[in-house]
């Protein structure tokens, strides 16, 4: 057992520093400025060796930036602000040309306020007036202002290597044009010190599943596994889900040391239920085709170790054991007691079967536990030995996910992190699981994937919309936790519009907002609004007609097309609305199609704003709004609330021609809008691999298409005179 310990450790400690780079295989970026290079009208700046802009002048004026007392540089947390200068006072057009890693994206450096929209983007869009590139692998912000700018491309390039470009024309004078630069931006700015990308970062494939805690609780038996799995591979596996999770009740008894029994032997005993083990039950679910995955705690109930002398609990300075209102006894994750006890309990449930695990706790065995027993320190250096070792058991492969509460010390070690409290029936579980989804976006696929728990479907179906397109679109863990007989056609034609979640990433960072109560309480399911309302403590940007947390934007970049869809969210009732498009991070002197997917209606041309609806609290509108082009183009589809990122796989314009390629769920229809300008109309429509009706095209221009999938890939061509 001591050469065990020793040899683990010794893993543990040499993994922590070094093995882990290997998954990116990238050194840590330094907390350092940039430096400029001079040349003719070209300066370029420099960073860790790597050339990350250069600009041009338009002239052969000579460009120049130097240090001097007008410049800022602060050096706890490092910002440098850096002033481009000419020798002139003339005005000049500048390109600027932005180099980045592979993992990079358009960020604003404050969240959304004043009503605002919540930014996201899936791929690499440039967004309209976002000022501020964000470079994940090598965690800087770059920020700019001064003069009028713009985008010289609607997305990122890609060089050969999968690096990413991003270039910027800005027009300036009188010396004014500011480049501010913030190394180690997540952690020293934001101060994540735990976020260390260059070793690791999380599985950012989304997750789609289903958890078996609100549905069934300590209750579940094998029959209630078979029947949800049954419904799962007829309902959503051709979707895009995969995963089913089991919390809790699938073990004999609260887990234990206890005598010569282990704590993986405690986990590993079979129950009543589930005679055969854990282990059954990983077999079943995927005897159905999908991925199993399990509910643990690193908390136990009963201590006994019978003639052990060395004590595995944690203890406080006045000598009581640490405990918790939910963890009865708290292990005190000593080296020691990671190697003997977790270590052999996480690769126990991996030898079982299970590819995916929900590890409760967290917050205990740390808030309540290691926290107040040894100090922040030492704290935060158990709990990450045990994540290291937590995945070092698993493998890389393995799907972790930390539960619950915002935990940053997860960061290189766990794939996701849930950032919201239980959601239960009651609407306030129902806000609250929203709000801090939306609190906490900032974190999403930068530190982890964030999960705002599972949703519940058998309530109001509005409150089923508004979950289903937050979720979805904002790219959280999709996990729903109903019985097969609370969904009726309608919950389940609502869910599977948001499979898949995407894969999308914050548009905005900044800190989290504290200005707002926390544990907001009722058992009432249908309490009223008012009633609710005086429990969460009202809305506090009342004087907007978007308040924080009920407006997002998420942007879309394909080889394709790009495109914007608007959330609108009434975690407060909320009143009819012009909403300009700058606050959505669209151009205001364009003219934009917009289409309400939820209500399958095409809304036509916006220019100044888009008109959103009143909404009712627990409500949602989801709006596509595509850049009107002089020729027919896709407006929206039923198949996913992203109107659509997930079925439409290229779109080619040639010949008078409009040709799809589609992704589709065999043996289902969905309805393709299309624009039509009024020069032209409809002559033939073919479908391969599958049949397709199209509509007359209407005074508006609208075109719609029902497409009944025969196969999954299916070819929509559209010819018009």
């Amino acid at each position: 057992m001591k050469n065990i310990f020793i040899i683990t450790y010794a893993v543990l400690t040499f993994c922590s520093l070094t093995c882990l780079a290997t998954f990116i295989n990238e050194k840590e970026a330094p907390c350092e400025p940039f430096f400029t290079h001079h040349e003719g009208n070209v300066i370029s700046g420099t960073y860790d060796n790597k050339v990350i802009f250069e600009v041009i002048c338009d002239t052969d004026e000579e460009i120049r930036s130097e240090y001097n007392t007008s410049d800022i540089l602060q050096s706890a947390p490092m910002t440098q602000l850096r002033t481009i200068a000419f020798n002139d006072k003339d005005v000049h057009k500048l390109k600027v040309n932005l180099y980045l890693s592979q993992e990079a994206g358009v960020m604003r450096s404050k969240r959304a306020s004043g009503g605002e929209a919540i930014l996201g983007r899936v791929g690499d869009p440039l967004i309209h007036g976002i000022a501020g590139i964000y470079d994940i692998r090598r965690d800087f912000l770059l920020e700019w202002s001064g003069g009028e700018w713009e985008w010289c491309d609607k997305s990122m390039e890609r060089d050969e290597n999968g690096n990413l470009k991003a270039s910027f024309n800005i027009t300036v004078s009188n010396y004014y044009f500011n480049l501010i630069f913030r190394p180690n931006y997540y952690r020293s700015v934001l101060s994540y010190k735990n976020y260390k990308p260059w070793l690791r970062r999380p599985n950012l494939k989304s997750v789609n599943g289903w958890c078996s805690w609100k549905a069934y609780g300590d209750k579940i038996k094998m029959e209630n596994i078979e029947e949800t799995a049954s419904f799962i591979k007829k309902h959503f596996y051709p979707y895009g889900m995969d995963l089913m999770q089991i919390d809790n009740g699938f073990q004999r008894m609260a887990p234990s040391i206890e005598g010569s029994v282990s704590l993986a032997e405690s986990w590993m005993r079979p129950s009543s239920n589930f005679p055969e083990g854990p282990a059954s039950v990983a077999k079943k679910i995927s005897s159905y085709g999908l991925r199993p995955g399990i509910w643990i705690s690193p908390g136990i109930d009963k201590y006994a170790p019978g003639n052990s002398s060395r004590e595995l609990r944690c203890v406080l300075p006045n000598g009581r054991k640490a405990y918790s209102y939910w963890i009865k006894t708290i292990l005190d994750m000593s080296d020691y007691t990671i190697t003997n006890c977790f270590v052999p309990t996480f690769q126990a449930f991996k030898d079982a079967g299970f590819e995916y695990v929900k590890i409760d706790g967290l917050r205990h065995v740390f808030y309540e536990g290691l926290l107040l027993a040894y100090g922040y320190n030492e704290a935060t250096r158990r709990l990450r030995n045990f994540c290291l070792a937590t995945r070092l058991a698993l493998g890389d492969d393995f799907y972790i996910l930390a539960c619950w509460g915002i935990m940053p010390e997860v960061s290189d070690s766990f794939d996701a992190c849930r950032v919201a409290s239980d959601c239960g029936d009651t609407w306030l579980d129902h806000h609250r699981q929203l709000y801090y989804f939306a609190e906490m976006f900032p974190c999403n696929r930068i530190l982890f994937v964030n999960d705002p728990d599972h949703m519940l479907l058998r309530t109001d179906e509005e409150w089923g919309r508004s979950k289903v397109s937050t979720v979805s679109l904002g790219g959280g863990s999709y996990m729903f936790s109903d019985k097969p007989e609370d969904l009726n056609d309608e919950r389940i034609y609502i869910l599977q519009r948001g499979l898949p979640s995407l894969e999308t990433y914050p548009a905005e960072s900044g800190h989290m907002r504290l200005d707002h109560i926390t544990n907001y309480v009722s058992e009432k399911s249908d309490a009223s609004e008012e009633e609710s309302m005086r429990l969460i403590g009202g809305n506090t940007d009342s004087g907007v007609d978007s308040p924080f947390s009920t407006l997002w934007a998420v942007h879309f970049a394909k080889e394709y097309d790009s495109w914007c869809v608007v959330t609108r969210n009434a975690l407060w009732s909320l009143g009819e609305s012009v909403v300009g498009l700058e606050k959505l991070g669209l151009d205001s002197s364009k003219t934009y199609l917009a289409y309400d997917f939820w209500e399958k209606k095409f809304l036509g041309e916006i220019k100044d704003g888009l008109p959103m609806k009143e909404l009712k609290y627990g409500s949602c509108q989801v709006v596509s709004l595509r850049e009107k082009l002089d020729r027919p183009q896709l407006l929206a589809s039923t198949r996913h609330v992203s109107m659509d990122a997930v079925s439409v796989k290229e779109i080619e314009w040639k010949d008078k021609a409009l040709n799809l390629k589609l992704d589709c769920v065999e043996g289902t229809k969905e309805i393709y809008s299309f624009h039509v300008p009024v020069v032209l109309d409809l002559g033939k429509v073919e479908c391969e691999g599958g049949e397709a009706k199209a509509s007359d095209i209407g005074s508006d221009g609208l075109l719609e298409v029902e497409v009944s999938a025969q196969k999954k890939d299916v070819d929509l061509r559209l010819k018009f005179n």
